[in-house]
């Protein structure tokens, strides 16, 4: 009887003579090395957030068009040609007789070899640890009896004694669902374990999880003459990992409560800190470096209000920080850097300073940070650079050091450099959910983002920062000078009264909300009604130096009316004359009547008083030299 086309196992046979499923294979291979390739190389290449959804589209649809193609055509090494019949390679079959090796098994052979390679590490390297925390939030966990391994039975009563000692001193710890005696002697008897010598790893483990207790305590007693060790570890019940463990000394056994009393006081800090940081970004949870709950508790606190601008409470929460643990070195530099931004700079330089003079105590991310705000204060801005480098090559998740580094290139006007690091800060934040209200982070960005023309993403910038920081003052002045410099003159008008509403409400005063006025027609380089505001404030308010020296700067940078901002400097140093903007603003007016001897003098003074690198001021010392040098050369 004739074979049928249509039997099934006919079919099978064909798809597998015209090679579909090794094609199959390939693809499918092939595409996972793609999609995988493309996940890499997205960031780093500052790819749209769509291409991986858009490579995924177009293998599906490949998909079918190639399993189609494989059953019409074969690959050969004469180039495509229409799959023979059955009956020709049966034909072929009996006078080649066996099988070759071709280049496509080779192929499979290299793409399953990759495939495991990147199949690896999702694996068998995932978190283990992730899930130590109840849905509540707490950590439950179960204390299994200390085994005495000293070999001296009087001390066999120190097993169940640990164990209860800590049942009762870790139950104190809101954060902590510890099982209770009565409990755990409950599950021992089920679990028919009567003797501690019979309780292995997995033993232990398998009583924790009937205890539903995701974490569990054991440890072991040792002694060396009168020395007495106590070694505890905390382990994860589903795997019995350890991620934790502790070792406490005594000289005898009459230090059992000492004993006891260090080691859950370890325990309990170690595990309580687990619990309040179970919601903390990872940047910030790693500067958290103390083993103090009550420091942790503090230092967060301070982080928020660090991150609010709101420097006098960080501050003050960075303090009470410290004092409960006086060796968190993290919480005193974030104290340094929360002096800075508040203006108090010898208090700040003071703290960097005895760090520094202990910087081999402190860690190479400790040592680093230190380094780097030791650079800001030398005003050496290429310094930051190469240790803000050196602090992403040690750790590339930090979001406020790829800030920092995007801070660095933007003071160069490096803005293309600025802009990746700023954007590498923002695709980390989004991973980690977006929840990052550092307003200043969205202001930089915006600010950056306009230096290089590129406003669409300046506006939506400033409208995500808005959004954690509904209101702030400093982006809608941002929004404003983008409306003003595009030209967007209804807009910007909006922004300002908004603007205007803004420093009503905060009780800013009249002065300061024209002044800041004034100062977003001046950065979006209307020049003319700049010098209009300035103008009124200086004949309204004559004894403020600031309009003075703002309408001054306007008419001496632009060259203007060079003369008349110099008598305008003069009239502001003489209110503030140790003020390195008003200084330097003088020696460019020099500069610019060609007094070069004299600009060279005071934009020297004026940097020397600087407390940080401003590069016109720089560029401008460099310009005055040169000058200087070519007319001593011509002399």
């Amino acid at each position: 009887m004739p074979e049928q086309s249509n039997n099934p196992l006919n079919f099978w046979q064909e798809l597998k003579r015209r090679k579909v499923f090794r094609v199959i294979m390939m693809y499918a291979g092939a595409a996972y090395i793609i999609i995988e390739l493309v996940n890499n190389v997205a960031e780093p290449l500052h790819l749209p957030d769509w291409t991986a959804t858009l490579v995924i589209l177009l293998l599906i649809i490949g998909f079918p068009i190639v399993a189609i193609l494989s059953w019409i055509f074969d690959i050969t090494p004469e180039g495509l040609k229409k799959t023979e019949s059955a009956k020709v390679i049966k034909e072929e079959l009996v006078e080649t007789g066996k099988r070759k090796l071709k280049v496509s098994d080779g192929i499979i052979a290299i793409l399953v070899v990759v495939v495991c390679i990147l199949l690896y590490p999702r694996i068998f390297q995932r978190d283990k640890f992730k899930n130590i925390r109840d849905e509540d939030g707490r950590i439950s966990v179960a204390v299994m009896p200390f085994i005495n391994m000293t070999g001296d039975t009087i001390l066999d009563i120190w097993e169940t004694g640990l164990q209860f000692s800590l049942i009762n001193k870790l139950s104190d710890v809101d954060e902590l669902s510890v099982r209770q005696p009565q409990t755990m002697f409950d599950i021992f008897e089920t679990t028919g374990h009567t003797s501690n010598a019979s309780l292995t790893p997995s033993v232990e483990s398998e009583i924790a999880l009937k205890l539903e207790s995701n974490t569990y305590i054991s440890g072991n007693l040792m002694k060396f003459g009168n020395k007495i060790r106590v070694i505890a570890t905390l382990k994860y019940s589903e795997t019995n990992e350890i991620y934790e463990s502790f070792e406490i000394n005594g000289n005898s056994e009459d230090d059992f409560f000492e004993i006891i009393d260090s080691l859950s006081f370890l325990i309990r800090n170690h595990l309580e800190i687990e619990v309040l940081g179970q919601d903390v970004i990872y940047d910030e949870k790693s500067w958290a470096t103390t083993k103090s709950p009550e420091a942790y508790r503090f230092f967060l606190r301070g982080l928020n209000r660090f991150f609010d601008s709101d420097y006098p409470s960080a501050i003050d929460l960075f303090t009470e920080a410290i004092i409960e643990d006086t060796t968190f070195v993290n919480g005193k530099l974030f104290l340094a850097i929360a002096y800075y931004n508040a203006y108090q700079y010898d208090k700040s330089i003071q703290i960097f300073n005895v760090l520094n003079k202990n910087i081999n105590n402190l860690t190479y991310f400790e040592q680093l940070f230190t380094k780097f705000w030791l650079a800001v204060f030398d005003k050496n801005i290429q310094e930051c650079i190469r240790i803000t480098s050196l602090m992403l090559d040690y750790d590339q998740q930090q979001r406020a050091i790829w800030y920092d580094l995007g801070v660095c290139y933007s003071i160069l006007h490096q803005y293309e450099k600025a802009v990746d690091a700023y954007e590498k800060a923002l695709e980390l934040d989004k991973k980690w959910g977006g929840n990052w209200k550092w307003w200043e982070f969205y202001y930089e960005l915006g600010g950056t983002y306009h230096k290089i023309g590129q406003h669409s993403k300046e506006k939506e910038i400033y409208e995500l920062g808005l959004s954690f920081s509904p209101n702030n003052p400093s982006i809608v002045r941002k929004q404003a000078i983008c409306a003003l410099s595009q030209g967007d003159t209804k807009k910007a008008n909006e922004y300002i009264v908004k603007y205007r509403s803004i420093g009503e409400k905060e009780d800013w005063g009249e002065y300061w909300i024209n002044y800041y006025v004034g100062r977003i027609y001046y950065e979006a380089e209307q020049f003319n009604k700049a010098i209009e505001i300035f103008s009124d404030l200086i004949a309204e308010y004559p004894q403020d130096p600031r309009s003075k020296w703002e309408l001054g700067f306007i008419l001496i940078d632009n060259e203007i009316n060079v003369e008349e901002g110099m008598e305008l400097i003069d009239q502001a140093l003489k209110i503030e004359p140790e003020n390195p903007s008003f200084l330097y603003t003088k020696g460019l007016g020099y500069y610019k009547q060609g007094k070069v001897e004299e600009a060279y003098e005071i934009i020297n003074k004026a940097w020397e008083m600087r407390r940080g690198y401003n590069h016109e001021h720089f560029k401008l010392i460099q310009e005055v030299e040169q000058a200087l040098a070519n007319q001593r050369s011509e002399e």
